[in-house]
């Protein structure tokens, strides 16, 4: 089996994040990946990968966690993250050797084999499959389950990392100041007009009241961008 694409994303549905796995020859497979399976399986990842940096150069600990950090991070580099995964077309239908419908692993393992790894995910009863990956697909395929597993949305109450991340970059871009984020452009626009006569309040200049709006407009419910609605 070579593989083509991997995907891994979050399945709101299910509560649960999907693996998909297309090879050259036009199969499919796709598994569930529970929680509570992610939770047992990434130490197993992280182990056997940090096994092989072992085995190329024994190092102690630390230097071996730095030497798979720099590894892992020149492999994300050089994975193509931004490619959709891509469905066959209608004339050459797919094959799905498991069946169409996902199932759900159970049990799974990681092995070093000649210096690639095999990746086993079985179901609690029948048939699963053990995929073989290079240093590239392993590191690419934690970061997958990596990012599909973190928080995509929330509100604004809470602080997420990306962000943080996102705040730094306006930022820097806009060279200085802060970063507030809105749950709805009712908000933003909202927030953007008490800002601007606050600025001309600490300049002096309260007066300065007037917002140029534009006719046939909508701006939100809330009273300041409905008053903002032409």
């Amino acid at each position: 089996m070579t593989i083509h694409q991997l995907q891994v994303a979050f399945d709101a549905a299910e509560d649960r994040l999907l693996f998909r796995v297309s090879t050259t020859a036009d199969e499919e497979f796709r598994i569930f990946l529970t929680r509570r399976f992610v939770k047992g399986l990434w130490p197993l990842l992280i182990k056997t990968m940090d096994s092989k940096v072992a085995v190329k150069a024994p190092l102690i600990a630390e230097a071996r966690r730095e030497v798979l950090a720099f590894e892992h991070e020149k492999a994300v580099r050089e994975t193509d993250f931004k490619t959709p995964f891509q469905e066959p077309p209608s004339e050459t239908p797919r094959q799905f050797p498991l069946g169409q419908a996902p199932y759900v692993a159970t049990q799974g393992n990681v092995r070093l084999v000649d210096g690639s790894f095999k990746l086993a995910l079985n179901p609690a009863n029948g048939k699963g499959i053990e995929i073989g990956l290079d240093d590239r697909l392993m590191h690419s395929l934690c970061r997958l389950i990596e990012q599909a597993g973190l928080i995509w949305h929330t509100s604004n109450i809470y602080y997420t990392e990306p962000q943080i991340r996102l705040a730094e970059k306006l930022i820097k871009g806009f060279g200085g100041g802060r970063a507030f984020f809105c749950n709805s452009g009712t908000e933003a626009n909202e927030a953007m007009i008490k800002l601007a006569r606050h600025a001309h309040v600490l300049k002096g200049r309260p007066d300065r009241i007037e917002i140029v709006c534009m006719n046939n407009s909508f701006h939100g419910r809330t009273m300041g961008s409905l008053a903002a609605t032409g």
